[in-house]
């Protein structure tokens, strides 16, 4: 091993000889004449420098940006410089090494100190690639500014190979990446070539690809091929316009075109084609299909179609005079059954009719036949006041059944019940008081029946006999199916055109799913079989509303009362010419 140089005579050297001071030590390293330059020998020059012990190299990580140990000289030494570079590392020596890409000495100077360290970063163009270590025997003292350029020059060699070494492995990386890229992107060139020859090929309609400037084909499928006759390398670079017809034309639609075979034969195809600009280059795509068999089944069709519309008249025609006979007889049979169910509900009706008469009429004829027998034969041995009693009750029921034929007359002949009545001006309340009364005689107890008036005296110009028509069947009905015990009340209001008349009871009310049909004649509720009545007063009442040009509206709860609430003219229009004397509204509120 070469002899370090003398440091006493390191002050005598000039600076332009550096260079040629480490070329020589380069030279006359450990490894002789050898001009092969790695970074075992270039560490190895350190420790020809005057008092360099040992020499450590650390190397950058570039992609976790820590230093790794890459080697010491001697090798012995290599444990202790791990531990002082930690050191360093810790005590941010090395940070300000790197951070001002200077050389430092560290201790600077003292004399208790036996070894001292020189740290020499290694900065490059791109950046730091890493670090020496220099384990010192003695300080240079006067010489450390000389002996530091000598390691500048050193560490300049050393950073140079390790930059180059560095890019060289990079390139090699990047190298074989993109050759690996290569091969990659070809084999996917490949397949895609497969996959879309496979594709054409697949398509059952024949396709030719050319260059839409020059028309000079490029690809075809395997279905043109059979059709043109001729294999695709046979194809490649021939004109197109030699098997299309009118091959200049561009539709984005089908249309109806002609293919030549290689030997100039015809075929009728459907044809379509699009212009395609890719890479700078217009590729015209031409699809098509062979509708030759598809022409002559239009002829044929056409042919059949012709015949079919002779015999689709001449059927028309019949099918005609047989919708007419059908129409004919449908509406015949059509009124057969109208007619038919006519008559059936009629007879319902005349049955319905029969049974009410029978059952409303048996009881009160059998009263008045009793009373009139027993006053025929025993007369002389009743008493005046007994002979009052059978009276009032023939009356009383003779009046009943009044009522019954005034609704019974009401409904068969309403229109000339309404245009009949002589219509006047008179006071309502005194119709009402003898419509009250009335209804109290047929009760064998005296009911409670309230009237709430807005007034005293109400005219009104309607119908005296529509009228009490409507009272009584309200108020009769509000009687019948309450309670003795509670009182019916009947609320009577005015405005200037109409008379608001409210029945209220607390009696036994209807379902809420019966409420629609209870103006219905004959209909009886289920809770009302245990009373007397055929299912008319109700319906009368409603047709009386109807002819008075009225309103009439329910309310009612099942188990605790029903309210109806009517509405009508205080002058009834329909009849204004029955009117004995011209009478206005506001004469209708004189007193008499």
């Amino acid at each position: 091993m070469e002899e370090k140089i003398n440091i006493d005579k390191l002050g005598e050297i000039k600076d332009e000889d550096y260079l040629d001071l480490i070329e020589t030590f380069q030279s006359h390293s450990n490894f002789g004449e050898r001009k092969v330059y790695n970074t075992l020998s270039g560490l190895n020059v350190f420790l020809k420098f005057p008092n360099v012990e040992c020499a450590a190299l650390f190397e950058l990580n570039q992609k976790e940006f820590t230093f790794e140990h890459r080697m010491t000289s001697p090798i012995e030494h290599e444990e202790s410089s791990i531990k002082m570079f930690g050191e360093l590392l810790g005590g941010a020596v090395i940070g300000k090494s790197i951070q001002s890409a200077s050389i430092l000495l560290h201790p600077d100077y003292s004399e208790e100190i036996k070894q001292y360290i020189v740290i020499i970063p290694l900065v490059g163009q791109s950046g730091v690639e890493g670090l020496i270590l220099l384990g010192l025997t003695k300080h240079w003292r006067e010489n450390t500014e000389k002996l530091f350029k000598l390691c500048g020059l050193q560490s300049g060699y050393l950073k140079f190979m390790l930059e180059n070494t560095r890019l060289k492995n990079s390139l090699d990386g990047l190298d074989s990446e993109m050759e690996q890229r290569i091969s990659v992107r070809l084999m996917e060139i490949s397949q895609s070539k497969r996959e879309i020859s496979a594709i054409l090929d697949s398509v059952q309609t024949g396709l030719i690809i050319s260059n839409a400037d020059t028309g000079d084909i490029l690809r075809v499928n395997m279905v043109a091929e059979d059709w043109i006759g001729l294999k695709e390398e046979e194809l490649v670079g021939t004109d197109v316009a030699k098997y299309l017809e009118n091959s200049n034309q561009i539709s984005g639609a089908h249309f109806e075109s002609i293919l030549y075979n290689k030997n100039g034969e015809e075929t009728v195809i459907l044809r379509k084609n699009t212009i395609a600009d890719i890479s700078a280059v217009n590729y015209k795509v031409e699809s098509f299909s062979d509708i030759t068999e598809l022409k002559e089944a239009q002829k044929i069709l056409e042919n059949t179609n012709e015949a079919l519309e002779d015999r689709v008249l001449e059927r028309t025609y019949e099918l005609e005079e047989i919708i007419k006979r059908l129409t004919s007889e449908m509406s015949q049979r059509e009124k057969a059954e109208t007619f038919a169910q006519e008559q059936e509900e009629l007879n319902k009706t005349k049955s319905k009719f029969m049974n009410m008469i029978s059952n409303e009429f048996r009881s009160p004829l059998t009263i008045i036949r009793s009373g009139a027998e027993l006053m025929q034969h025993y007369h002389k041995r009743f008493t005046q006041q007994e002979m009052e009693t059978y009276l009032d009750r023939i009356v009383t029921t003779v009046d009943y059944m009044t009522i019954v034929l005034q609704n019974i007359l009401f409904f068969n002949n309403a229109n000339d019940t309404v245009v009949g009545s002589s219509l006047h001006k008179y006071d309502m309340f005194e119709l009402l008081d003898s419509v009250i009364e009335q209804i109290q005689k047929n009760q064998s107890v005296e009911r409670e029946i309230i009237i709430i008036k807005s007034n005293d005296v109400i005219k009104t110009i309607i119908s005296p006999d529509i009228l009490r028509l409507l009272f009584h069947n309200l108020i009769e009905n509000a009687v019948k199916f309450s309670s003795v015990e509670k009182p019916v009340i009947v609320t009577v209001e005015e405005t200037w055109t109409e008379i608001h008349f409210k029945v209220e009871d607390e009696g036994v009310g209807f379902p809420e799913e019966e409420i629609d049909n209870i103006f219905e004649i004959f209909y009886r509720g289920k809770n009302a079989d245990n009373k007397t009545g055929v299912g008319i007063g109700l319906a009368t009442v409603k047709q009386s509303v109807t002819f008075l040009n009225g309103s009439i509206d329910v309310k009612s709860e099942l188990g605790k009362g029903s309210i109806f609430s009517v509405k009508i003219p205080r002058v009834h229009q329909a009849n204004h010419d029955n009117i004995e004397e011209e009478i206005d509204y506001g004469a209708i509120y004189e007193i008499d």
